[in-house]
């Protein structure tokens, strides 16, 4: 099976193919705010060297988030039109789930992604597989309900905020920035694609766990 990933949820967007659970080939660039402009070139620049045809694909693999708000809109519509263009099915991917999958440690794995305005977006997870919701927290959120466990932590949650994750026993940190890359997004995409669970295109939606900034902002203006 032949999977096209597509993930835009960070700054360092990327797309990948695979088959077969084999990575074929991924484009990783690293231009935050660009993603508009360099993603549909970065998939047609990926098939061209692959030597893979757009109706070769037999599915769409997209990271909904959370993330930066406009890079998961650019993400998602991209990979519905090319679904609906070319009438392939198409999965959406937590990004934490997808950066786990980069990390199959044993025991408690915890997922930090800089969520901006001082939050984080956290993710647990055991033997590869997610424990309970995705949210978002502050940093001392994050390390009470970490608090007195024996857990590895990744993300650039955990770079952002070394005085409180550093140090701390149980806490194993794996170093420096890691993302969610569009192997990932694609590898969890082909699971679910053979079990024959497509998600529907119309209601597919990207992962906020907080409002966009631009609420906020409107928000804060109409504070009396």
């Amino acid at each position: 099976m032949i999977v096209l990933g597509i993930e835009t949820s960070t700054e360092v967007g990327s797309v990948a193919l695979i088959k077969d659970k084999v990575v074929l080939g991924e484009i990783t660039l690293n231009q935050p705010r660009n993603h508009s402009a360099q993603l549909i070139p970065a998939i047609g620049a990926l098939l061209s060297l692959l030597g893979v045809d757009l109706e070769d694909l037999e599915g769409i693999s997209v990271g909904l988030g959370p993330g930066s708000f406009t890079g998961l809109r650019v993400g998602l519509s991209t990979a519905k039109g090319l679904a609906l263009a070319l009438g392939k099915p198409l999965v959406g991917i937590p990004s934490p789930d997808a950066l786990a999958r980069n990390f199959p440690v044993e025991g408690l794995l915890c997922i930090l992604m800089d969520a901006k305005r001082g939050l984080l977006y956290m993710g647990l997870y055991r033997d590869g597989e997610r424990i309970g919701p995705l949210r978002a927290v502050s940093p001392l959120g994050a390390l009470e309900a970490l608090r007195g466990k024996k857990v590895t932590l990744v993300g650039d949650g955990v770079r952002l905020y070394p005085e409180v994750f550093e140090d701390v026993p149980g806490f194993r940190i794996y170093p420096p920035l890691v993302h969610p890359s569009a192997a990932a997004v694609a590898l969890l995409g082909e699971e679910r694609l053979r079990h024959g669970q497509p998600d529907d295109l119309s209601g597919l939606t990207p992962l906020y766990l907080r409002p966009p900034d631009a609420e906020l902002k409107e928000e804060k203006r109409g504070d009396p």
